[in-house]
């Protein structure tokens, strides 16, 4: 049994068929998706492909896109499709569960940090400054706390 790389277009990725004779012309149904498509062989230029235009209006023949040579599909083309496995890509999820004290830790050191700025700095304007940033940098962190739950 030989497998053949294949596009389905409806999953938008590469798929494989197995077939156990690759001169035979097959009609290739995407199992994921149901998208249709065939896989041809034209031995006078020794090329295969999806070269079968319009499959959906079940033509009967198909032509080389290289040579033109005209050939007739075998009656029971349709009716015995092979299944294109194109897998999908799976997403990998976050398996780690969501830890809170892990947020707090960073809260507190971005407090200590800014308390300490707050100990260096001469002005008052200096001062209201960095307190307005450990306020809103506590306020992202809430609100970051908030989203994570």
């Amino acid at each position: 049994m030989e497998s053949f790389p294949i596009w389905c277009d409806g999953c938008n990725q590469q798929g494989k068929i197995f077939v156990n004779n690759p001169d035979k012309p097959v009609f290739v149904i995407c199992k994921n998706c149901g998208y249709e498509t065939s896989q041809v062989w034209c031995p006078k230029c020794e090329i295969g492909g999806e070269f079968i235009e319009k499959i959906s209006e079940r033509p009967k023949e198909w032509s080389c896109p290289n040579c033109n040579s005209q050939y007739m599909l075998p009656s029971d083309f349709y009716i015995k499709p092979v299944e294109l496995s194109a897998q999908r890509k799976s997403w990998k999820k976050n398996t780690k569960e969501y830890d809170p004290s892990n947020l707090i830790r960073l809260t507190l050191i971005g407090i200590i940090i800014g308390l300490f700025l707050l100990t260096t700095v001469k002005s008052v304007f200096g001062a209201v400054t960095i307190w307005v940033g450990i306020v809103v940098f506590v306020a992202f962190m809430l609100y970051i706390n908030k989203i994570k739950k």
